[in-house]
């Protein structure tokens, strides 16, 4: 019965001080964590929502537990060589590690702007713009050393300011057949881990900080800006956001 682990900081309350050896974890990014919940590897995570969406006829909700951020996420950005509302007709290279993060991208770009952008899986050194996120993204960010990228858009800012809500880039889920003892179990270790994680941030970023090139005090800061207990706004978003991305004409492909 294994729980799966987001390798990124801001996921790191939930796994604080984790002591049930009977429910161990095992880390990856985003897509690929949702990838192994599909294939049944994993019978817990908090997935990226556009996942969650399409495991709900294996996944259900665990408690009220997700990844949010009102206004600026930091660790979520589009570094261009051009504003971000000028990226009409322009490839855009997205990360492979996410889902929800490149939907909201394409919902930004299309449905705010009204621009179309063509979305390509993988960097080169040619970009002209990339969807960076994660870790990689807070070091890119507060280090700032962007000589190649003279812009930084935020897309939970961009978010904010379109729709006053914050955005919801993940949710606890849990595999609808498992018995009703193991989802307590796991429901249990992490309502723990999180308590106490909340009351941690300081020994979590300290922890990191040389890790990762940043401060310890930005890292604090970083992990205040989010939200784990999902409430109504972000439910709210959660709806809005799933309605945005099935109006869209088409997908496109990402490849």
């Amino acid at each position: 019965m294994k729980v799966g682990k987001i390798s990124y900081l801001n996921t790191a309350p939930f796994f604080y001080r984790w002591e049930n050896r009977d429910i161990p974890f095992e880390e990856g990014v985003p897509r690929e964590l949702a990838g192994r919940a599909r294939a049944g590897s994993i019978v817990a995570a908090a997935l990226p929502v556009v996942e969650c969406w399409a495991l709900e006829d294996k996944f259900v909700p665990l408690g009220n537990w997700g990844i949010a951020v009102r206004k600026e996420c930091k660790s979520v950005l589009v570094l261009s060589k051009r504003p971000f509302p000028e990226l009409d007709g322009m490839e855009l290279a997205v990360t492979e590690d996410s889902s929800t993060s490149v939907r909201l991208c394409e919902v930004l770009i299309r449905t705010k702007y009204r621009h179309s952008v063509h979305l390509r899986r993988g960097f080169r050194d040619e970009d002209e713009a990339r969807l960076v996120i994660g870790d990689e993204a807070l070091q890119l960010g507060y280090k700032r050393d962007l000589k190649m990228w003279p812009f930084l858009t935020d897309l939970a800012q961009e978010w904010w300011e379109w729709k006053g809500l914050p955005f919801v880039f993940a949710r606890w889920v849990v595999q609808k057949d498992l018995s009703v003892l193991s989802i307590a179990k796991i429901f249990s270790q992490i309502k723990r881990s999180l308590r106490l994680g909340m009351r941690s941030y300081p020994e979590i970023a300290e922890k990191n900080a040389t890790l990762l090139g940043v401060p310890d005090v930005y890292l604090i800061e970083y992990l205040k800006s989010f939200t784990y207990e999902l409430g109504a706004e972000e439910m709210e978003s959660i709806d809005l956001f799933k309605n945005l991305v099935a109006k869209l004409e088409k997908i496109p492909a990402v490849v």
